[in-house]
């Protein structure tokens, strides 16, 4: 779960409650670098209303419908033309095998709009300690299925919170919804194929995270409409 208190913060415009946190912090300059290999660190997307997963591209389980909901979210803000002030970014947990190469073989594999994120083990500790994410590295029984990108046997995973992290344009974490993402639609093929359970469908929205919960609160940030 997230390390920081929840309270209750309110659209001014609708009265309608959000989750958020107890911290109003800028978020720390920790040094990442995107799916191109460019330095990328978030403070970089200061001006613009962010929303932040954290994933891997070994994940088998929710991070294909955190890929899903990012496709739908991306869609909603061309349609509203919000992409030039609402940025989509997504955060390795495993950095030992997400390189940039492999974020950029996801991206082209999975459809994923996101910025795709990757550093040192050390600077995303810094990171998701800042965040209150979780992760935790565990082997995998036999049989040892390939790895989608290597070929060879995939040994572990990385278990991690799920949810979304929105700042505001100076860069301070204001928002966040824990849990797994729930797509409106049905994932595509390349998604399910992602899934350990092709046929497996996401939680019911009041179990985590809507592209409606996360679009909402992203408007409300870039209106300043939100307050304690």
């Amino acid at each position: 779960m997230v390390a920081a208190t929840a309270v209750v913060w309110r659209h001014r415009s609708t009265g309608r409650a959000v989750t958020g946190t107890t911290l109003d912090q800028s978020i720390p300059e920790v040094a990442l670098v995107d799916q191109h290999g460019r330095p990328t660190p978030l403070t970089a997307f200061r001006g613009r209303v962010v929303i932040v997963a954290p994933f891997l591209t070994d994940c088998h389980e929710t991070c294909p419908f955190t890929t899903g909901a990012f496709i739908e979210l991306q869609a909603t803000l061309a349609a509203r033309h919000l992409g030039g002030r609402i940025a989509l970014v997504e955060v390795t947990v495993d950095p030992q095998r997400d390189s940039p190469a492999r974020l950029a073989a996801y991206q082209q594999l999975s459809g994923d709009p996101a910025v795709l994120l990757t550093g040192s083990p050390a600077s995303l500790d810094r990171l998701w300690a800042f965040l209150g994410v979780d992760h935790t590295q565990t082997p995998k029984p036999p049989p040892l299925q390939p790895d989608w990108f290597t070929g060879q046997p995939d040994t572990y995973d990385v278990g991690h919170t799920d949810g979304v992290f929105l700042l505001d344009t100076r860069g301070h974490e204001r928002i966040v919804i824990v849990g797994p993402a729930v797509p409106r639609h049905t994932l595509g093929s390349n998604l399910r194929h992602l899934l350990a359970d092709p046929s497996a469908r996401p939680p019911p929205a009041d179990q985590g995270w809507t592209v409606a919960n996360a679009l909402d609160d992203a408007v409300a940030l870039l209106h300043h409409r939100v307050h304690s």
